[in-house]
């Protein structure tokens, strides 16, 4: 997934599963040409992962967004989003009606470093 840093609401995301090659390198070429312009790729992981739960009115499935967040190469918590399931791959964020809110951990005396050999580029 190639999405654009300073925009919001799932504006400006493609999909590289959902692209052809053609697009996938045209959505490449875009986001390098302006050196100013900042942008995040990320990999798929998977599928989401999908849960019955309950919105304050009834119960359905839903599917789950976690953003893990380091700071100085330490693991600093979640964020957890989560939104109605819709099975079309679903951005999920706020402006398009999932709810956020922290996920709680507890590390006790480890650790977590993030290892620069397991990056993949």
């Amino acid at each position: 997934m190639l999405k654009p840093a300073a925009e919001y609401g799932g504006r400006g995301i493609v999909f590289g599963h959902r692209s052809s090659p053609a697009e996938w390198s045209a959505a490449l070429d875009r986001a390098t040409a302006d050196a100013a312009a900042t942008h995040v790729c990320q990999d798929l992981l998977g599928d989401p992962w999908t849960y019955p739960a309950f919105d304050g009115q009834e119960w359905g499935d839903h599917e789950a967004c976690l953003g893990p967040m380091f700071y100085r190469g330490r693991y600093a918590g979640t964020v957890l989003r989560q939104a109605r399931h819709t099975g079309a791959g679903s951005i999920i964020n706020v402006a398009r009606g999932a709810r956020a809110g922290a996920l709680v951990t507890r590390t006790g005396d480890r650790r977590w470093t993030i290892d620069p050999g397991s990056v993949r580029n």
